[in-house]
């Protein structure tokens, strides 16, 4: 039996494999096909790689899996901005050079989010997020931000 975390490396290796394969073939594309071809392999292995990501934090950590997704998205929505203004930097003339330039950092921070991921990627659940006894920093009972009604309802509903 193939355990989980070892399917999500394996399907992150293979898809920012491709990815970073995809990444020089644009890079060093003598024509229109090849250069569609990289893209072609870029994106539908982006897909590929957000089937793992996606439901990983669904495995480590059910109760906060929103909050991981959305710290997840705020960093690839900065990188959505930071990318074009990058590539735009290393382009002014827009020759081949300067974009074979741009596609080789794609294919290096690729290859890094995949050794990062294997690294330190898990799909088991993580004992910081397991489910059990929360115990609150202040007891709703001790809260004198809560109007008496509340508190007393707040005592009852716990059982005291």
């Amino acid at each position: 039996k193939i355990g989980t975390t070892l399917t999500r490396k394996g399907i992150i290796v293979f898809s920012k494999t491709v990815q970073v394969s995809g990444c020089l073939c644009v890079a060093y594309a003598n024509g229109r096909v090849m250069g569609v071809a990289g893209l072609v392999m870029i994106a539908s292995m982006n897909a590929t790689a957000i089937t793992a990501l996606n439901v990983n934090a669904l495995d480590i950590a059910a109760r906060y899996s929103g909050i991981i997704h959305g710290m997840g998205n705020c960093a690839g929505n900065l990188s959505s901005i930071l990318a074009p203004l990058i590539a735009d930097g290393l382009t002014p003339q827009g020759t081949k050079a300067q974009w074979r330039s741009v596609f080789l950092i794609a294919a290096v921070a690729e290859g890094l989010s995949a050794g990062i991921f294997v690294l330190f990627g898990s799909g088991k659940p993580q004992p910081w997020a397991v489910e059990g006894e929360v115990t609150p920093l202040l007891k709703e009972e001790d809260d004198p931000e809560l109007p008496p009604k509340l508190q007393v309802q707040a005592t009852r509903a716990s059982g005291s």
